[in-house]
């Protein structure tokens, strides 16, 4: 039955491209396990909770809502967790006693994904959320659940698979991941591809995300070329209205240029943050 539960838990849990993304994951997101914001703190912020069977999708959020991969119930099984998955032992360096330890890639994956739902389901009112939204079973009493779940928070990133060294993830920046470190990957089974989990369906909706920067760009250049014509026709001229359109075009050039370099800086800013409390956290 071992190999049975093996396989299953690698086809419910296995996240190949996420764990093998992790090296490069600390320069787009906190490298903390224990980044995830409850389930009532997740419809605060206006996130709607949307089911996914794709372990891949688990704690990643796009726009308002997160995807979340229901808990198999086998997983809550004591007998399993016992027999079939973890080895009890103690650790040399271990300072809890009987803390069953995760012997395998496949028990790691099992703790992680079970240590980011300690995180997600705290309160009562998550407990009760998770049911409505059936990310568990019905049949689970709230002190019985929260007794068995609790457990998982004792375990740290060193007993869990890379990708659950993160907590939850925005699918934005591992699309980027995936478009910048992908090629690195390819030793690792990673192909290179452009998005990381595709979220435009036709070809309306997959140009229509980019209208917005396309109407941007059009009026900083409208201004850039309207800016050079006002400044070449002014210079022509040598009375004070002339000289002060000529002025007035420059200072437009200048706001624009600033502009640009305002938000090339802020993002230079926002990379050397992450760096700086990525590399802090790697030691």
């Amino acid at each position: 039955m071992y190999g049975n539960v093996n396989s299953l838990i690698r086809q419910e849990l296995e996240t190949p491209t996420l764990d093998n993304l992790s090296k490069y994951l600390w320069w787009w997101a906190s490298k903390s396990g224990d980044h995830v914001d409850a389930l009532h703190k997740q419809i605060v912020k206006g996130r709607n909770i949307v089911i996914s069977e794709d372990p891949g999708l688990h704690l990643l959020i796009h726009r308002d809502k997160i995807y979340l991969k229901p808990i198999p119930s086998f997983l809550l099984n004591y007998n399993c967790w016992q027999k079939e998955i973890l080895a009890v032992h103690q650790s040399p360096n271990q300072s809890t006693p009987g803390v069953p330890m995760p012997p395998s890639d496949v028990a790691k994956m099992a703790v992680g994904f079970l240590r980011s739902y300690s995180h997600l389901i705290i309160h009562q009112s998550d407990f009760r959320i998770a049911q409505d939204q059936h990310l568990i079973p019905k049949d689970f009493e709230y002190y019985t659940f929260m007794e068995h779940i609790a457990l998982y928070r004792q375990f740290d990133d060193t007993h869990c698979m890379p990708r659950y060294a993160f907590g939850q993830l925005r699918l934005s920046r591992i699309n980027w991941a995936m478009r910048l470190c992908g090629p690195f990957c390819v030793a690792s089974k990673i192909r290179p591809y452009f998005y990381y989990h595709e979220t435009k369906w036709s070809i309306s909706e997959f140009l229509s995300q980019y209208q917005t920067q396309a109407v941007v760009i059009t009026i900083f250049l409208g201004l850039a070329l309207a800016a050079q014509q006002v400044g070449i026709a002014a210079k022509e001229k040598d009375d004070a209205f002339s000289s002060a359109c000529y002025n007035f075009a420059v200072v437009v050039l200048g706001w624009l240029i600033g502009l640009i370099c305002l938000g090339v800086l802020s993002l230079m800013c926002v990379f050397a943050a992450q760096f700086y409390h990525g590399h802090k956290r790697r030691k």
